[in-house]
């Protein structure tokens, strides 16, 4: 088997993303290219994870956690919208219902599985 595509094409090269057309045989595959991107469950020193909320077209990311952030000002850009929501680590796992996007439910959902690893025995 090829791994190879047979043919491909660029179909669009924005400042942010790109889209190349590759043709498998018959079939037809459409690749979007990121630089990448990264999301953050930051959790403060009183204990409160802050969420944004911000429409955003998706993208491949990694994500990461971090403790101990020092909260500070938003700074969007002049056409973000932002909203942001603060809720204590304990409220996370009673209010996931509330989260439509994926990439936040993953990390929330990772952060919590790690909670007894750092936190010890009851």
């Amino acid at each position: 088997m090829s791994f190879v595509p047979d043919a491909a094409r660029t179909a669009y090269e924005g400042r942010l993303i790109g889209l190349t057309v590759e043709r498998w045989g018959d079939h037809e595959r459409e690749i979007v290219e990121h630089p990448g991107a990264v999301a953050i469950v930051a959790v403060d020193d009183a204990g409160s994870v802050t969420l944004v909320r911000q429409l955003r077209e998706p993208a491949r990311m990694h994500l990461f956690s971090v403790e101990g952030v020092e909260r500070g000002e938003a700074c969007p850009a002049a056409d973000e919208e932002l909203e942001l929501v603060r809720w204590s680590v304990t409220e996370i796992a009673a209010r996931l219902h509330e989260i439509e996007d994926a990439k936040t439910l993953a990390g929330l959902l990772l952060y919590l599985r790690t909670l007894p690893e750092r936190t010890g025995p009851g």
